[in-house]
């Protein structure tokens, strides 16, 4: 008979939802500012990056450069979250 032997959890899966979204709250409130107004208007606020653009007084396309950046640091930063591809 075959051993089976367990693979080291990884820590998204051991981590509580209230432990990850302390994680994520954590990580968007280290954001720039100005990525975090952006990431925050557009995804949690469910503003148009047009309405976004408006309020902040930036070009619609500076709005989605700020949003792709605030991803690309979240994703950096909660890597040791993410189940991998």
């Amino acid at each position: 008979e075959q051993a089976l032997t367990a693979e080291p959890e990884a820590p998204y899966a051991s981590a509580s939802r209230d432990e990850l979204a302390a994680e994520v709250r954590r990580a968007v409130d280290g954001l720039p500012e100005l990525q975090r107004a952006a990431l925050v208007m557009t995804k949690f606020m469910g503003l148009k990056n047009r309405e976004a653009a408006r309020i902040l007084g930036v070009p619609e396309g500076t709005v989605e450069s700020r949003v792709s950046g605030a991803y690309k640091r979240l994703r950096g930063t909660l890597a040791r979250y993410l189940a991998p591809y």
